[in-house]
């Protein structure tokens, strides 16, 4: 797998859509309060491959708070109320841990790109926001996680199960 960082300039004008909303939310403080963001006020093309957790120490423990439904057409399954641990390929889990840990040490957004190989040979990239909220102590205890596909990915997740073919 391979990452690549990206900065807010260089995204989707969706993505950027997002990181705005998210950054008028937090009304000039580092990051916004998790009660004033609303997933619905997102771009609602982006509904579908987002992904709320619920972050805990250790970082492998945190809870996928909502799993969007283009989430399940990729995987396979619902991973609301599931942790980190549970979600397979391994190495995808723990690229996510380093990434959300990254947002914590930041404690502001991480827009990155990554390339998978699926089993198949083919490539699956995607660009993901990382956008951390934080509650009434000012902690970081979610964050927001935008995917989005390349055009053909989107196509190929509709048309078939994918989950079967990563390496």
């Amino acid at each position: 797998m391979e990452k690549q960082t990206y900065t807010i300039d260089q995204l989707s004008k969706a993505l950027q859509e997002a990181h705005a909303y998210w950054d008028h939310t937090r009304r000039h403080q580092k990051c916004p309060y998790h009660g004033d963001i609303e997933l619905m006020e997102f771009p609602h093309a982006l509904a579908p491959t987002m992904m709320v957790y619920d972050i805990v120490d250790p970082i492998e423990s945190s809870v996928f708070r909502y799993w969007g439904s283009g989430m399940t057409r990729i995987f396979g399954h619902d991973m609301t109320g599931k942790t980190l641990t549970d979600l397979l390929p391994q190495s995808l889990a723990t690229a996510i841990a380093d990434a959300l840990q990254n947002v914590i040490t930041t404690c502001g957004p991480v827009a990155e790109s990554y390339e998978y190989t699926l089993s198949s040979g083919a490539g699956l990239s995607t660009t993901v926001l990382r956008l951390p909220m934080v509650d009434e102590l000012g902690r970081i205890n979610r964050v927001l996680s935008i995917v989005e596909l390349l055009p053909e990915h989107k196509e190929m997740i509709q048309e078939h199960d994918i989950r079967r073919r990563y390496s």
